[in-house]
């Protein structure tokens, strides 16, 4: 009997909790650039390709939040841009299309829109797993997947702007397991490579990764009215 008990206030507590919590949820898109890091460039910002998405966040509390985003976003690079005499002498350059689905989980470092006090902006950190299908535009090497995993992770910086409105500066990078991104690997035939640096392709060893700097916005969905503290 106290069992039963038990097991109904636990569930009381349950749907309490998840009606204050859980409905939080938030919607919004966010916009920024996308850079690469492999054989034909480390990272920098000179080569940046758009990058653009959206996103659903479910607020579970005040510390964790988890997120679904879908991204739209090119990387590019050139060796014309290198320091590195064998690059230059390759005279490689490329444009990648990436399309990216992903999961991730949040934790903020302030409780973030707390019931109970004033917090305006929190530092976060996430990571999770992601799908993402690259489109070469040279596609030098039909052989390969061009659907793949990575790992997101990063570092951000959470804003409240309004009742409802929250504003969100992101850095994250992405951890593949291909060295085809750039559409370069060591099987690699370029038809306008000298004959000098034929072999001068790609690191099978060394996987490419690709970042994102993004600012988002979003906007919560209440179940309960927001706290009058929050109106800006």
């Amino acid at each position: 009997m106290l069992f039963k008990k038990n097991i109904i206030l636990f569930l009381i507590f349950f749907a309490t909790y998840t009606h204050i919590f859980a409905q939080r949820d938030e919607i919004g898109g966010h916009i920024g650039a996308m850079t690469y890091r492999g054989e034909v460039s480390s990272f920098s910002m000179n080569s940046a390709g758009a990058s653009a998405g959206i996103f659903v966040r479910q607020n579970w509390n005040e510390a964790f939040s988890s997120r679904y985003t879908a991204t739209f976003g090119k990387i590019r690079a050139n060796d014309a841009n290198s320091d590195d005499k064998f690059q230059k002498a390759r005279n490689y350059s490329f444009t990648t299309g990436i399309f990216e689905l992903s999961a991730q989980a949040e934790y903020n470092f302030f409780p973030f829109r707390s019931l109970s006090r004033q917090q305006l902006w929190s530092p976060y950190l996430f990571m999770g797993l992601a799908y993402f299908r690259m489109t070469p535009q040279k596609n030098f090497n039909p052989d390969y997947s061009l659907n793949q995993i990575a790992i997101p992770f990063g570092v951000g910086a959470k804003f409240v702007i309004g009742e409802n409105w929250n504003l969100a500066i992101e850095f994250s990078a992405r951890k593949t397991f291909t060295d085809n991104l750039d559409d370069l690997n060591i099987t690699t035939t370029i038809p306008t490579q000298p004959r000098s640096v034929k072999g001068f392709t790609g690191n099978p060893y060394d996987k490419d990764m690709y970042f994102t700097s993004s600012f988002m916005i979003g906007y919560t969905l209440y179940k309960v009215r927001c706290p009058r503290f929050y109106s800006l």
